[in-house]
C-alpha cells in the first residue's frame, strides 16, 4: 500500500510535465479547522478537513498498487486515507502547536473519514493533544504546513475556515499571513521540483491561527 508520501510522490509524478515550472509549491490542499474545548473550556484537539486538489484526487482514485481484485472505487479511496494518516503520524499531521512558546504534545488520530466534495477528495479527522490545553492569557497557536513547501496548505478562504467548537463565551481567534524572507522565496523559486526534501522553508510559508480566550 502506497503511504501518505504517497501525496508527496503524487505531487513528483505530476511535477514531471515537460515546460512545468520548477519552484515549489506543486500540490495544494485547502485546510478547515476546529478547535475543540471541553466542558472546562480546554482545548483538547484539532478537528481538520483536507480539500486536495484534483491532480492528487485523482491520483488517490487509483488506490493501492496492485489493486486488491473486487474492491470498489470507494473502497480504494478509503484505503489511501487510511495509509495516509496512518504515515502522516511520523510528522505530526503536518500540524504543529505551541502555547506561550511551549510546544503541545499532539496524540495519534484514531480514525479519519472522507468525502468527495466535486471533483476534489476532502480528508476528516480529528488530532487530539496529548491533554487538554488551557486557553487564557497565554495563547494557542497551530501551523499547518508540509515541512519541505512541496504542498502549499492554506486556510480556505471562507468565514467558516476555522471554527471554535464550544469555546468559552468571549473567545476569539486570527489567522496570520506569513511573510517570508526574500531569501526564502528565492530558495523556493530554485528548488528542483523533485525534490521533497524537508527544506525548512514550509513554516515560513505557514499561515498561524491564534485562539485567544478572556483570563478565566
Amino acid at each position: 500500500m502506497r503511504a501518505f508520501c504517497v501525496i508527496i510522490v503524487a505531487a513528483v509524478v505530476m511535477a514531471g510535465t515537460p515546460g512545468e515550472p520548477a519552484a515549489h509549491p506543486h500540490a495544494y490542499i485547502d485546510v478547515r479547522v476546529e478547535v475543540v474545548f471541553d466542558g472546562s473550556g480546554q482545548v483538547t484537539g484539532l478537528r481538520q478537513s483536507w480539500l486536495f486538489d484534483e491532480g492528487y484526487t485523482a491520483f488517490a482514485a487509483e488506490g493501492p498498487d496492485p489493486v486488491p481484485e473486487g474492491m470498489t472505487e470507494e473502497e480504494l479511496i478509503g484505503a489511501v486515507v487510511g495509509e495516509n494518516l496512518h504515515s502522516l503520524a511520523e510528522y505530526d499531521y503536518f500540524t504543529r502547536v505551541w502555547r506561550d512558546r511551549e510546544a503541545v504534545r499532539l496524540g495519534k488520530v484514531a480514525k479519519g473519514s472522507w468525502r468527495m466534495l466535486g471533483d476534489r477528495l476532502e480528508m476528516i479527522f480529528e488530532l487530539p493533544f496529548e491533554k487538554p490545553v488551557p486557553v487564557g492569557q497565554d495563547s494557542l497557536v497551530y501551523a499547518i504546513f508540509d515541512p519541505s513547501y512541496y504542498i502549499d496548505m492554506v486556510h480556505l478562504d471562507a468565514k467558516d475556515a476555522v471554527r471554535l467548537v464550544d469555546a468559552p463565551e468571549g473567545c476569539r481567534h486570527w489567522i496570520r499571513e506569513p511573510k517570508p524572507p526574500l531569501e526564502a522565496i528565492e530558495r523556493a523559486a530554485a528548488l528542483d521540483r523533485f525534490n521533497t526534501q524537508d527544506t525548512g522553508l514550509g513554516f515560513l510559508f505557514a499561515q498561524q491561527v491564534t485562539v485567544s480566550c478572556p483570563a478565566p
